[in-house]
């Protein structure tokens, strides 16, 4: 009997080096097991579209399901096996040995803390994938932007984007809403101020970056749930606290503007956001495509985000990155002082300096 072991969140040991997330990928009848989440997508123009998987049909669109993370190579035997969710699944006997009334259940009572409260909860069958591009350069802190859910959804976590580091810090924030102001004309206000009062942090937490252009997935149990019904919309922002290693792609360059449609699929849009320094600072740069997937499972959950995620706190630390330094004043002399804060000339009466050239 084959097999390969791999692991729920990302690790790193010396045997095996980084785990990798590995997807289980269907495009219309053909299915694919790997950690190549572009298996489908690759073109003979060379352009990818994560969301198209067969380029004679354009309709046909891939359902991804993240299974784990595995070592390099370990998994290569079973890139054509087909994932059964049944497959380890037991029959539960009709009559249960134990009576319900006589199993004492704790009581959870989330409490608002510096950090979100994460609810013992087994992560849904049915996970999908909405996946955007990873073929971003530009660095920022972090990336803000909406979705829109076409049916009730929970998100479940991010894959991103980002500069490879041992170890690095990551916060995710969200609120009901969209995260932009609109002008009186209907577009987008490019100047306007994100209030940290008005989101709530769902995730914080340290796990080690793989590199640009690699799936790096937030383990899913450091996440706080967040149901999303249909039709809503529901901001996010997923930042790095102390580098800027989010790779972001600059969306102008494929004709899209701040606000316009980045991908879709039956259940859930993403639209191009903004990339800014950390956290909720005023510098920010429009517009900026999100350079990731969003997995998600269909329906809403019974945690409530808004009660066991955490309002945002102040800011730790005042960095030169984080803040604009002001120009110092000029000085200004009284009639008294003129003379001491008045540059001396190297020019005397008749244009000679001491020397008696005619430059100084």
């Amino acid at each position: 009997v084959s097999y390969c072991t791999g692991f729920s969140t990302p690790q790193s040991e010396p045997s095996i080096g980084f785990t990798s997330p590995h997807f289980m990928i269907t495009c219309g009848e053909r299915t694919y097991f790997g950690p190549d989440i572009n298996h489908f997508s690759e073109f003979n123009n060379g352009i990818i579209r994560t969301y198209i998987c067969d380029e004679s049909d354009y309709t046909i669109r891939p359902t991804v399901k993240l299974l784990g993370f595995f070592a390099e190579g370990a998994c290569s035997a079973f890139e054509s096996a087909v994932y059964d969710a049944m497959y380890c699944k037991t029959e539960v006997h009709p009559k249960p040995s134990v009576m319900p009334s006589s199993i004492a259940l704790p009581t959870l009572t989330p409490t608002l803390t510096t950090e979100p409260t994460l609810m013992p909860i087994a992560p849904p069958d049915n996970i999908l994938t909405l996946n955007t591009t990873f073929n971003g350069y530009l660095r920022t802190y972090g990336v803000m932007f909406d979705v829109k859910a076409l049916t009730d959804v929970t998100i479940l976590t991010f894959d991103f984007n980002a500069r490879p580091v041992n170890e690095a810090e990551i916060e995710v924030y969200t609120k009901e809403g969209t995260h932009m102001e609109l002008l009186p004309t209907g577009k987008p206000n490019m100047r306007a101020k994100r209030n940290p009062e008005d989101w709530t942090l769902i995730c914080k937490t340290t796990m080690p970056i793989q590199g640009k252009r690699h799936p790096n997935t937030i383990p899913m149990d450091t996440v706080i749930p967040v149901s999303v019904k249909a039709n809503d919309i529901q901001a996010f922002y997923i930042t790095f606290v102390t580098d800027t290693l989010m790779k972001t792609w600059p969306s102008k360059s494929d004709g899209l503007d701040y606000g316009d449609l980045l991908g879709a699929d039956d259940n859930l849009e993403i639209f191009v956001g903004l990339g800014n320094f950390y956290y909720f600072s005023d510098r920010v740069f429009i517009p900026r495509s999100f350079n990731g997937n969003i997995h998600y499972s269909n329906g809403l959950t019974s945690v409530d985000w808004k009660d066991l995620g955490v309002a945002p706190y102040p800011r730790r630390f005042n960095d030169k990155h984080l803040t604009r330094q002001k120009k110092p004043k000029p000085k200004t002399c009284t009639q008294d002082d003129v003379e001491k804060c008045t540059p001396k000339s190297p020019w005397k009466k008749g244009g000679k300096n001491n020397k008696g050239n005619n430059a100084p």
